[in-house]
């Protein structure tokens, strides 16, 4: 800015030698106003560089003083930032693995922002859904079996650690919640399981083949007769009963158990008339006899499964 003031006031002392030059060529009637007139503007106008480089120059002790300010409270700034690096330590809540980080280092970080994300297997809850009419039989404690849907035989021991307390209208489900510490192999957060939650009060009911059962109904063979009985189901059972002796995979439990001495007939989906006579076979293929009948107890199947 100084070299400039100079060459402003140089541009300035020519234009007004200018000035002069053509005043004095004017008087002697060598020059017309018009020349004059044009002279006093370039006078002007390096008049007015001159004025503004010499402002310019002025505001440099300025502007030296506000940078040196501004430096001091940046160190000042960068002493607190150091200060507070040195005394700061991020601490996991929960002791489990490191799976993600969400900031970089250097990277401002906001108070209440999340840093990291760390998943602990010590205890895992896993939310189950159950038909609604099972509420009465579920408990807090009960015990759950989790299996995985890929791997049948890999299996965790859980319980029930809470009940939601709202039934969904859509699915007619209730949620309940397992919890299961961590073991030799872990269950994995976001792995696809199947739950089987055992009542914790346990009752004897009966278990009939699904094929048997034909519109709430079911054909029984009593005193050699074809007989229909009206059966209200409590709900169903998947998987094979050893107990009973046949290879059905699928059974309705029954809310009320059939009177005593009554012989199924298996094979629902065939119509047979009402009060015919008929021979009780058993699924062996073999007649049964009445004195057989009488001292075999009632086939039951105890409820496990809501």
């Amino acid at each position: 800015w100084r070299e400039r003031v100079e060459l402003a006031e140089r541009d300035a002392g020519i234009a007004a030698d200018d000035v002069e030059r053509v005043r004095n060529a004017m008087a002697d009637g060598a020059a017309k106003q018009r020349e004059l007139d044009t002279a006093e503007q370039r006078a002007i106008a390096a008049d007015r560089i001159v004025v503004a480089a010499r402002e310019e120059l002025n505001k440099v002790p300025a502007r030296r003083a506000g940078l040196k300010g501004s430096r001091a409270s940046q160190d000042a700034n960068l002493q607190l930032a150091q200060l507070n690096i040195d005394r700061c330590r991020i601490r996991s809540p929960i002791a489990g693995v490191l799976q993600s980080v969400d900031v970089k280092p250097g990277e401002m970080v906001a108070s209440g922002r999340r840093v990291a994300r760390v998943v602990g297997l010590d205890r895992i809850e896993v939310p189950l859904l159950l038909p609604a009419s099972a509420r009465p039989d579920v408990a807090i404690g009960d015990p759950v079996v989790l299996a995985d849907a890929a791997i049948e035989s890999r299996q965790w021991d859980a319980r029930i650690a809470r009940i939601a307390p709202e039934d969904d209208a859509t699915t007619r489900t209730m949620t309940v919640y397992a919890e299961l510490s961590g073991g030799a192999v872990p269950l994995a957060p976001g792995r696809f399981v199947r739950g089987t939650v055992d009542a914790g009060d346990a009752a004897p009911r009966q278990a009939i083949p699904r094929r048997a059962v034909r519109g709430d109904r079911v054909y029984v063979v009593r005193d050699g007769r074809v007989q229909q009985r009206e059966v209200k189901p409590a709900f169903n059972l998947a998987g094979s009963i050893e107990e009973l002796g046949l290879p059905d995979t699928a059974w309705v439990v029954l809310a009320e158990p059939l009177p005593e001495g009554d012989l199924v007939v298996l094979d629902g989906s065939r119509s047979l008339p009402v009060g015919a006579p008929a021979l009780a076979v058993g699924s062996d293929g073999n007649a049964l006899r009445a004195e057989a009948i009488e001292r075999r107890p009632p086939l039951r199947a105890e409820e496990r499964v809501p």
